[in-house]
């Protein structure tokens, strides 16, 4: 498991990758207004419960959380999220991962599902037939005929990994949705070198 009219930052939506351990308290409060998401992508529940608790207490006003690659610990992960807190994003890996959850949670109308892609797509059309609402692909893929085909079939565009300022300005300036980053302060660095 894996921002239309005019593209400016504020647009595109940025989320933080947490991995490895429980982030800094301090770190995220002091960027808090240029993060629109945290972004998980381990299976270990006990650093994403201890990450949530901490992403609890600077977003009190609510953020995203997007869930990527979690395999089989998905539903014990989403046991921890508050969905009233949170929009929770999930990404699954495989085309049948996703078609598989849409069916037997169908009813969950409050999670958005996608797609974790690290090949071209020729077409999103496939995806959205599946229900899937985001890809998330590696920036090095990311096309404008992809970001135009997706915007036609409402489904987001999230670049997964961008670390540097240049390839952020470069997808925010070709419309992309969101990116998913360990840069925290990348929205900040980049205002000023945005064309809008």
């Amino acid at each position: 498991m894996w921002c239309f009219v005019m593209p400016t930052t504020e647009k595109c939506e940025v989320f933080l990758k947490v991995t490895g351990s429980v982030p800094q308290v301090e770190e995220i409060a002091r960027n808090r207004k240029y993060i629109d998401g945290i972004a998980f992508d381990e299976e270990n529940s006990d650093v994403i419960g201890k990450s949530l608790d901490i992403v609890r207490r600077v977003f009190t006003d609510g953020c995203k959380i997007l869930l990527v690659g979690l395999g089989n610990v998905f539903g014990e992960i989403l046991e921890k999220v508050d969905i009233n807190q949170f929009e929770v994003l999930l990404a699954f890996n495989e085309p049948e991962e996703l078609k598989t959850f849409k069916t037997e949670h169908g009813d969950l109308k409050d999670i958005s599902v996608g797609i974790y892609l690290t090949k071209p797509v020729t077409s999103p059309t496939q995806y959205a037939r599946l229900g899937a609402e985001f890809i998330l692909i590696p920036p090095a893929l990311i096309r404008g005929r992809l970001i135009r085909e997706a915007r036609a079939r409402k489904i987001r565009i999230i670049a997964y990994q961008v670390n540097d300022i240049a390839t952020y300005v470069k997808l925010v300036e070709s419309g992309v949705d969101g990116v998913v980053t360990t840069v925290p302060t990348i929205k900040r660095d980049a205002r000023k070198l945005i064309k809008t």
